[in-house]
């Protein structure tokens, strides 16, 4: 039996208004049918003949339906609803999800358990999301979301994030809900701007959970309803007592989502303030294990990768796209500032290698301010290493820079014990060891460089490998990453490539990811030379530099990664 119409009754004073929908306009009230009155619902059945389910009878709704224009005057309804009427119309104006989402097009296919955890979100007003990293936990939530306004179930949503993340979520929303692409605000910059950003009208907004808790304390936020919150690394609200917990479970919201890979890090109290997010408060006042585990079995979904392996592709490369703090961002421009005035003035005499020597020292500095230290990079490696560790994992890091200042000894000095080198200012049997301690899993991070620890390597232990800086070429890249992705390897890799936004970084990722597919159909991740990389004309243009027609006439190229212009002993 189909639904053909539904009569709903709304009532705003002074007076009633009426309205009858049919049933695609219906599907889309789906989330409201509750907060209307609902006076009829008119349904066919297989056979032709209408029906009704409470309000209309047989008759009047068959005249009705062969002659609208004299309607006749429905009878009352001689009994009310049963009990459970409105739960049973939700479930008769409910879409078909698995419909809807074999038919959105997707920047690319959703594998089986990924579609799994978008009906789970979408399905619950609170839900904990805690499949184990590299799964697509944020993936899920945009297509869950993006299916919600697509129904009109809602109209305005908020994500938080970590700051490092705000620009990731926003090139993810915009891919995942092209339909909403210019629409989507990140709240940022002066208290102003983010007054007026808050109380602008847009369907969905980012901020990074400081941003979020200064302006909630600070009274900039509307007094508005969110028909949907979603936390991401809602482990950072694992303390309920601390400022942002607390605004975090006080803003007015009908759902409630949790994005985390580890809801639970040092006790039971910590998925517990994540549960009271999720529930509003309600029903989770529960101390011991077993009731906790119970309370999360309605609400939380989790996976490995062990469940999902035969789904998934050998290989997940996602490419984050990090925020500079603002004294690294101030020492980035001044150099880049700098640089070029110092480049220009050399007219005739500039040549490539002083365009690679501001580059290389821009790069670094993406890794790490030398003037504070202050480092996005380290800040984002440091979560997920936590999370890795934390479920007994292990990965690689690849860096082309081995110093103290930007490379591999600074993260060895930065991360601790677990974290051990591999380069070539190392002796053999020191590298040996250094392979030797990482496969029995004595040291679980392993740090190398790209021009010697890319090749010749079998690091099957590692499921994560994380490109702490870009190389200009991305097949070295792709050599590298199979030291990891090679046969033996029993779980899928996972490959993070950590990009600044709004500097060099972003701007040589661009022009490699768009040869990108070019190179791994012709030469199939096979190392080409430094010519598959960036051009001449594209290594100027990253600096906006005008090449000197000596230079073009000489048909130079940028070094590749066995030339040793690294910056580092490699």
């Amino acid at each position: 039996m189909r639904v053909r119409r539904v009569r709903l009754l709304k009532e705003p004073e002074p007076r009633t208004l009426e309205a009858v929908l049919r049933a695609p306009r219906a599907r889309r009230l789906h989330g409201t049918v509750d907060r209307v009155r609902v006076r009829s619902v008119w349904m066919r059945r297989e056979d032709g003949d209408m029906q009704t389910r409470w309000g209309w009878n047989a008759q009047g709704a068959a005249e009705a339906e062969d002659a609208p224009a004299r309607r006749a005057a429905p009878a009352r309804p001689t009994a009310p609803p049963a009990d459970d009427f409105l739960a049973g119309l939700r479930e008769l104006l409910r879409p078909n999800v698995h419909a809807v989402l074999r038919r959105e097009e997707w920047p690319h296919p959703l594998y089986p358990f990924q579609e799994e955890g978008v009906l789970f979100l979408y399905e619950r007003d609170a839900a904990l999301l805690a499949d184990e990293m590299g799964l697509g936990k944020s993936v899920q939530a945009l297509a869950a979301a993006g299916l919600l306004f697509s129904t009109g179930q809602i109209q305005e949503a908020l994500i938080l994030c970590p700051a490092a993340l705000v620009s990731h979520w926003r090139r993810e929303a915009r891919r995942w809900l092209p339909r909403m692409a210019d629409v989507v605000t990140v709240v940022q910059g002066s208290g102003m701007a983010r007054h007026h950003q808050w109380h602008s009208r847009a369907p969905l907004r980012i901020a990074g959970y400081e941003t979020f808790r200064s302006d909630f304390t600070a009274g900039r936020m509307p007094e508005r309803h969110w028909d949907l919150v979603v936390l991401d690394e809602a482990q950072r609200i694992k303390n309920r007592e601390t400022e942002l917990a607390h605004a975090c479970k006080a803003l007015p919201r009908r759902r409630s989502w949790a994005l985390t890979g580890t809801p639970l890090e040092n006790s039971l109290d910590d998925v517990l303030s994540i549960l009271e997010w999720v529930t509003r408060g309600s029903g989770v006042g529960l101390g011991s294990a077993p009731a906790l585990r119970a309370a999360q079995e309605g609400l939380q979904l989790r996976r490995k990768k062990e469940a999902v392996a035969l789904q998934l592709p050998p290989k997940t490369v996602i490419n984050i796209v990090l925020d500079m703090g603002p004294r690294q961002r101030d020492a980035y421009e001044r150099l880049q500032r700098e640089g070029v005035v110092e480049l220009r003035e050399r007219g005739e005499r500039l040549q490539v290698t002083h365009v690679l020597a501001l580059l290389t020292r821009l790069k670094q500095l993406c890794n790490f301010c030398p003037a504070t230290g202050e480092s996005a990079k380290l800040e984002f490696l440091r979560g997920q290493l936590a999370e890795i560790l934390a479920h007994n994992r292990q990965a690689l890091v690849f860096s082309q820079f081995t110093d103290e200042r930007a490379g591999l000894l600074r993260l060895e000095r930065e991360i601790g014990p677990e974290f051990s080198v591999y380069h070539g200012g190392m002796s053999p049997a020191a590298r040996d060891r250094a392979v030797q301690r990482f496969n029995d899993g004595d040291s679980p991070v392993l740090g190398l460089s790209l021009r010697a620890g890319g090749v010749g390597l079998n690091l099957q232990r590692a499921a994560f490998v994380f490109h702490f800086d870009r190389w200009w070429n991305p097949a070295v890249e792709w050599q590298a990453e199979d030291r990891a992705h090679r046969i033996g390897q029993p779980l899928p890799v996972t490959v993070y490539r950590l990009i600044m936004g709004g500097t060099v970084e972003e701007k040589v990722h661009g022009i490699l990811e768009g040869k990108e597919a070019l190179f791994r159909e012709v030469i199939e991740g096979v190392p080409t030379p430094g010519r598959s990389g960036l051009s001449i004309d594209e290594l100027f243009g990253v600096l906006d530099l005008e090449m000197p027609p000596r230079v073009r006439d000489d048909h130079l190229v940028p070094p590749d990664a066995d030339s040793g212009f690294d910056g580092s002993p490699g």
